[in-house]
């Protein structure tokens, strides 16, 4: 019998992982024994196999499961403690009305546009398929501080224009388009400015940078959104208030 994941305040993916990641962590799965397969997984949470692999895939990136090629997946002989990776868009939202509050766009441009290989990717777009691309300049005093690239599939039938991105204060332009939001994924990590990025932030190649990656989902799911940005190292500061209860 099928333990259903119902809870409908999250997607299906996150339901699963957090159901076996509490299973793992709890010791239901001792250190190095083997999981169900993905197939036996499907049956036991009542998921399709995509949800399934998704939510492992989650657990791998963390640590607290190994993929042996031929033999199967795996709790490591020891388990890592990991943080919690649900926030809220209204905390993401806060903190980019702060951001805009004292910088400007500029360099704006707005394109219909077949998607690189990432966006595409990102946006899992068949062939053909094709993106709204909006890029843009932020500026603090005259300085760039950051750029960054809007991807939207173009059968959303959304228009954007540059006063949706100046006017702006959310993390998401398609929200306000009226589609509903069941979440996003964000990951921010370091990388070096390429001839693109220097040109576009007046900075020389091989600087270092602060790249964030936001892929916003519809209310099934599905990838509707894809930003990708990099800002100075110099400039750019995450705050986060952290409680001690």
């Amino acid at each position: 019998m099928a333990l259903a994941v119902h809870d409908t305040k999250l997607p299906r993916y996150l339901q699963v992982y957090n159901i076996l990641k509490d299973w793992i962590q709890k010791g239901r799965y001792a250190p190095n024994e083997k999981l169900p397969s993905e197939g036996e997984l499907c049956e036991i949470l009542g998921v399709s196999r995509i949800t399934t692999r998704r939510a492992i895939e989650m657990l791998s990136n963390e640590g607290l499961i190994r993929r042996v090629q031929g033999l199967g997946t795996f709790v490591p002989p020891s388990i890592p403690k990991v943080s919690e990776p649900f926030g809220k868009i209204s905390d993401l939202a806060e903190r980019v009305n702060r951001l805009s509050e004292r910088t400007k766009l500029e360099d704006i441009e707005i394109s219909e546009i077949e998607p690189d290989p990432m966006a595409a990717l990102e946006l899992k777009l068949s062939p053909g398929q094709r993106v709204i691309k909006a890029t843009y300049t932020r500026t603090e005093k005259s300085l760039p501080i950051g750029c960054a690239d809007v991807f939207i599939p173009t059968d959303l039938g959304v228009k954007i224009t540059a006063d949706d991105l100046e006017n702006n204060s959310s993390p998401t332009l398609i929200q306000d388009k009226g589609f509903q939001i069941s979440g996003a994924h964000q990951l921010i990590g370091a990388t070096l400015s390429d001839t693109e990025t220097s040109t576009r932030l007046k900075m020389t190649v091989g600087s270092p940078l602060i790249r964030i990656r936001l892929l916003i989902l519809d209310e099934n799911e599905r990838p509707i959104e894809y930003l990708l940005a990099h800002y100075r190292a110099d400039t750019y500061e995450h705050h986060a208030f952290l409680s001690s209860l």
